[in-house]
């Protein structure tokens, strides 16, 4: 069962609904004082009120667990109040208290009938307000004011009911709305970052391709350059005794060639040390872009505190430590409803350390280990890290401790 629909609201309501089956017993209590003739019908009227009692704090349980109960346990309900009114002749007060409640009860948790079922319970109640003989005693019905007073009184409980009922279907339909507008900016969060991943992953490969495309350069500029050498030096060799002069000639061309090799050489190896520069670095950029997408997306500020830490831990912890940034923020938006995440980069020794912890209400027990938790700990297994998640006075704080060595 869902711990969150145990704190309904329908809850003190229902035990707010069983004081006035208290109330209706005072009074019952009270009338047999004045009158008697109804000492006979305490204990039956007792025992119903409990009854009803019971069966009012049990409406909210059953509208959670089987709603298909609510039928059979408003059919008893309808019966006992009857049963409780039609002996009291014209005690109108605890009767309009009882039909009452029931009333109140119809609109709080049936369907779209309970309003003609508590229109007919009314009419059912005035009409049934007459003389009869009950246990072998005439009981005097109400006269036509007092009846009167007490249709006034049983459409008055009706409307503010049906009013009650509007509001609270209201109320519905706005938490529904914020839920799936929550849902909504949850799955733009996760899109915008699939995308990110998706750019990322596209930028690698370009790096990739840019790296292979050097090599390949470099590869032909010396084979190129070296065969070139080796082709003059044996023209040389075979000039230096017939024609010294044309031999000084082929070694100045090699090593012009050399020199023009050499040169080609140490460009390409600038440019395909920039890419590699760009791989380092692009790991706390897309820190950065993870974390300023998430924060437009969803209006939380997020506090990013680099303190010690390198451009990058490795490819590996790399990816670990970013996807413990992503689940973290996200969890935050989606269970703490928080609205500032903090999160630290430290090294210390041997280890780093980050840290990601929010200022909103904090995880159920449950949630501490959900799946994205489960998958956090299985990636930093590989690496022997440590995952903790914990409930803090100001929020939620989850934190990864991973072997590191500058």
């Amino acid at each position: 069962m869902n711990k969150n629909k145990l704190k309904d609201f329908r809850f003190p309501i229902a035990l707010s609904l069983s004081g006035f089956y208290i109330l209706a017993l005072l009074f019952f209590k009270w009338n047999i004082i004045n009158e008697r003739t109804l000492y006979i019908y305490s204990s039956e009227f007792a025992v119903v009120i409990y009854i009803s009692i019971l069966l009012s704090l049990l409406l909210p349980l059953f509208r959670i667990i089987k709603t298909d109960l609510l039928i059979p346990i408003f059919i008893i309900k309808i019966i006992l109040c009857w049963y409780c009114g039609y002996p009291l002749g014209n005690n109108m007060n605890i009767e309009s208290i009882i039909c009452g409640v029931l009333i109140f009860e119809l609109f709080l948790y049936g369907k779209k009938l309970s309003p003609w079922i508590a229109l007919a319970l009314i009419l059912f109640i005035f009409l049934e307000q007459k003389d009869a003989v009950i246990w072998n005693r005439p009981v005097a019905g109400p006269d036509n004011h007092e009846k009167i007073l007490m249709l006034i009184s049983l459409f008055s409980v009706y409307v503010f009911s049906f009013n009650i009922r509007q509001v609270l279907f209201r109320q519905e339909q706005d938490s529904l709305q914020v839920k799936r507008l929550d849902n909504s900016v949850l799955n733009l969060t996760r899109a915008n970052i699939d995308f990110q991943e998706h750019a990322i992953h596209a930028g690698r490969s370009a790096e990739e391709n840019e790296r292979k495309r050097l090599s390949r350069e470099i590869h032909d500029i010396a084979g190129y350059t070296l065969t070139n050498i080796m082709m003059m030096t044996e023209s040389a060799t075979d000039f230096a005794r017939i024609d010294p002069e044309k031999t000084g000639l082929l070694l100045e061309k090699s090593r012009t060639i050399a020199r023009k090799g050499l040169e080609e050489i140490r460009l390409y190896l600038r440019e395909l040390r920039q890419v590699g520069q760009k791989t380092v670095r692009s790991f706390m950029q897309r820190v950065n872009e993870l974390t300023t997408t998430f924060s437009r997306s969803t209006g939380i500020e997020v506090i990013l505190e680099y303190g010690n830490a390198p451009i990058s831990f490795g490819n590996e912890i790399d990816k670990i430590v970013y996807h413990m940034i992503q689940e973290g923020m996200v969890n935050a938006f989606r269970h703490g409803h928080c609205s500032e995440i903090r999160i630290l980069f430290w090294c210390d020794g041997s280890y780093a350390k980050i840290s990601l912890a929010d200022n909103g209400k904090g995880a159920q027990e449950n949630a501490l280990e959900g799946i994205g938790m489960k998958g956090m700990r299985e990636r930093l297994d590989k690496v022997n890290g440590i995952l903790h998640a914990v409930n803090t006075p100001s929020g939620f704080e989850l934190s990864i401790l991973i072997p590191w060595e500058h």
